[in-house]
């Protein structure tokens, strides 16, 4: 038994210790690229071939690197970012920011890229990350990219405005369901009724995109415009069931050889089998 036991911290040991110098050998490599300071590196399932794709913090940008076999580093994208502290509300009396007395990331599945208003998951069911992005300017926005297989390049999947009219909530974003469909719904003000709704909008395989499908004057009313509700449901009436268990993962502020969750898994499995292995030829020795 001490054997197998011997053996279990050995493999573990050795399995965490390739993990460490593959991350770190990215983070490496990755420092030599133009950008500046490396915050926050993760690996992400965006589904671009040709190599592992790493999505990473460098001063205000969000970069999208794929790493390939021989170590060579193209960069896809990059997007200017910002701290969810800078998602705030404005008074319009007397023209000031507000801290949001709320976590507007809540609501947001995924995973948190630290303390920035940017989280990715699978949004729209198709088995990859999408990075969704708040964006806090004259006109505050929420954006969603994702590489598109077929156009082989990032799209966006999803762009609006949102409205904030209280800085103790609710969230003007959440993914939630709504017309038997899983979907974003967001508080906006609406110009051409001038008054604030809800709009829920759904992701739309045939035209690749979140669309709307239906606009509320309140959460508890039936739609302002059931016509949207018709021409943009899908032919299958297709809906995209979030998995119950992409439960909000923080990406701590802690050291950048923090390694991915899945990482830890695949080397606890293998640990796994090589105990399981261990135990058996040990009886027949017996």
């Amino acid at each position: 038994m001490n054997k197998i036991i011997c053996m279990f911290i050995f493999i573990f040991n050795f399995t965490g210790l390739l993990f460490s110098d593959e991350y770190e050998e990215v983070k490496n490599l990755l420092s030599l690229e133009e950008g500046g300071e490396i915050k926050y590196l993760l690996e992400i399932n965006l589904g671009i071939p040709g190599g592992r794709n790493w999505i990473v913090n460098r001063d205000k940008y969000l970069y999208i690197y794929l790493v390939d076999d021989n170590k060579d580093i193209i960069t896809i994208d990059r997007w200017e970012i910002y701290k969810q502290s800078e998602v705030n509300y404005l008074d319009v009396n007397s023209r000031s920011r507000k801290i949001l007395e709320f976590d507007i990331m809540r609501n947001i599945p995924g995973t948190q890229l630290g303390d920035l208003a940017v989280s990715f998951g699978d949004y729209n069911g198709n088995g990859r990350d999408e990075i969704l992005i708040f964006i806090p300017t004259n006109e505050d926005r929420c954006e969603i990219w994702g590489y598109d297989i077929e156009n082989k390049k990032i799209e966006n999947y999803f762009f609006c405005r949102y409205n904030i009219t209280n800085p103790e909530g609710p969230s003007p974003i959440e993914f939630t369901e709504y017309l038997d469909m899983e979907g974003i719904m967001i508080y906006l003000w609406d110009y051409p009724i001038e008054q604030y709704i809800w709009s829920f909008f759904a992701w739309d395989e045939h035209r690749r995109k979140f669309t709307l499908r239906a606009d509320l004057k309140d959460r508890n009313t039936e739609s302002l415009n059931t016509n949207i509700e018709i021409q943009n449901k899908t032919e299958d009436n297709s809906t995209v069931k979030f998995n119950e268990e992409a439960t909000k993962r923080i990406a701590k502020e802690t050291e950048m050889n923090q390694f991915p969750l899945w990482l830890f898994i695949g080397g606890g499995l293998v640990v796994v089998a090589v105990v399981g292995v261990g135990v058996l030829i040990m009886k027949k020795r017996k």
